[in-house]
């Protein structure tokens, strides 16, 4: 039966710090005995407006580890459409834009897995048959975002994106990593996790420039790790084509895709201003520093009010200063609107639990001399862990794998399996149908844009 069964494994974001997430599944799978077509979504589709998140530039899918995969790129909704139609279980991932993709999909009605794989609670679409999360923690925040989401549908597997997390770095790979990095093995590094370079006023860039300054100034080597929308040029600031490393600490290295993992593994702790990669500490057993994290939320007029205490370093564990909810506060013109953790409810309040100290830019030369931040609490990280991944064992693409195959032995989804070549028809003439609806909505927006710019055109002349 699997043998006969083609599985077409959609990766549509391109998370630049983990291109390469779908492998371990796509290998598993076809050990297996499944037939899998692997296709990722390119840049192609955002120039045509199709998705909204990066996709991937389509000249990395020559490179070594995509070619050995066969990976195939889609450049269009034609294309997906082409690649559904020979499918008989489609496996996607999450990511904001999507909607769209999800109604071109569900054209054909086949059994749909979709797995929350870049590490976020983005909508889930609605008619998938399995939805994949991560663990316990964010179960809570897609059920808070998407209330209508079939709560027996999602299913705690683990993220993939960590399966090597428990690996161990071979002295070789050591060696090779600090010589590309220019690092001194025999002292100590951070890597400094940049916020969304988009997100980022005047303040929270110098906030940012400090925070590298003094790392140096107490005896630690930085290197960078960039937002992946930054890595990827998306949604850049106005007039501005380079990374935010290279404009605000261009001596520093910012440290490659491929090497994340073992950055992560072989740092002292990670350290950040305003970023959610803060909660990864936990599945590399690292302490974190969160420094200023609740400043860069606040307007200028909230900072000047002084709402957070400037000492309130006290061992690791970021504490926040709201308790169960963030209140009317949250709502007030205090608040960022780029402070996308607090004004959403993604995460109600910033509950990092264990991963590390949150202090003052003020504190930090003194955090820095506290012992603490390299002694990770066991028992803690592990609470962690469970709740946010569930497990640290590196088989979730293991565990995803075996749902497929729960999904390939269900008689009732069986049945939508198979396309005849009248269903074939059928949903070839939907897609054209929709195809038509979009383009026609495209054209009464653009007839409505011209009439209004030419009303206002002739305002102006009167």
């Amino acid at each position: 039966m699997q043998s006969k069964l083609k599985i077409l494994v959609l990766m549509p974001i391109w998370h630049v710090n983990f291109e390469t997430r779908y492998f371990r599944l796509v290998k598993i799978l076809r050990e297996r005995g499944f037939s899998v077509d692997f296709c990722i979504f390119t840049q192609e589709m955002n120039k045509r407006r199709e998705i909204t998140f990066p996709g991937i530039p389509k000249e990395r899918l020559s490179l070594p580890q995509f070619r050995s995969l066969d990976a195939k790129a889609i450049n269009s909704f034609h294309e997906l459409f082409l690649r559904l139609l020979k499918a008989n279980i489609v496996v996607k991932g999450t990511g904001k834009g999507l909607i769209e993709t999800g109604k071109v999909i569900s054209l054909l009605n086949l059994p749909l897995m979709e797995i929350a794989d870049i590490g976020d609670s983005y909508a889930f679409y609605h008619n998938a048959d399995i939805f994949v999360i991560s663990g316990e923690a964010f179960k809570e925040n897609i059920v808070n975002i998407n209330r209508d989401v079939p709560k027996e549908r999602l299913v705690i597997a683990g993220d993939m994106r960590f399966d090597s997390a428990c690996e161990v770095v071979s002295e070789s790979q050591k060696e090779d990593f600090y010589k590309r990095y220019k690092l001194d093995s025999s002292r100590k590094f951070v890597v400094f996790c940049s916020g969304a370079f988009q997100r980022m006023d005047e303040w929270s860039k110098e906030i940012h420039k400090r925070i590298v300054e003094i790392l140096k100034d107490n005896g630690f080597q930085v290197i960078v790790r960039l937002h992946p929308s930054d890595y990827a040029g998306y949604k850049r600031p106005k007039g501005v084509e380079v990374s935010s490393n290279i404009l605000l600490y261009p001596e520093l290295p910012a440290v490659e895709s491929y090497d994340i993992d073992t950055a992560m593994k072989l740092c002292a702790f990670m350290a950040v201003n305003y970023t959610t990669t803060i909660i990864e500490a936990s599945i590399y057993r690292k302490n974190a520093i969160a420094i200023n994290y609740h400043e860069s939320c606040l307007t200028e007029e909230g900072r000047r009010m002084s709402v957070f205490p400037e000492k309130r370093f006290n061992g690791c564990g970021l504490k926040t200063p709201f308790k169960g909810s963030n209140g009317e506060f949250l709502q007030s013109k205090y608040i960022r609107k780029d402070a996308g953790l607090y004004r959403t409810e993604s995460f109600r309040f910033v509950e990092f639990s264990w991963v590390g100290a949150d202090c003052h830019i003020s504190e930090l030369p003194e955090v820095l001399k506290s012992k603490q931040i390299f002694e990770v609490d066991d028992e803690a990280c592990s609470r962690h862990i469970e709740k946010y991944w569930h497990k640290r064992d590196g088989l979730t693409s293991q565990r995803i794998a075996l749902l497929i195959e729960q999904m390939a032995k269900d008689s009732k989804l069986q049945k939508r399996m198979f396309i005849s070549g009248a269903r074939k028809l059928l949903f070839t003439l939907k897609y054209l149908l929709y195809l038509f609806r979009k383009t026609s909505k495209k054209q009464i927006y653009a007839v409505k844009n011209r009439i209004s710019m030419g009303s206002t055109k002739k305002g102006l002349c009167e």
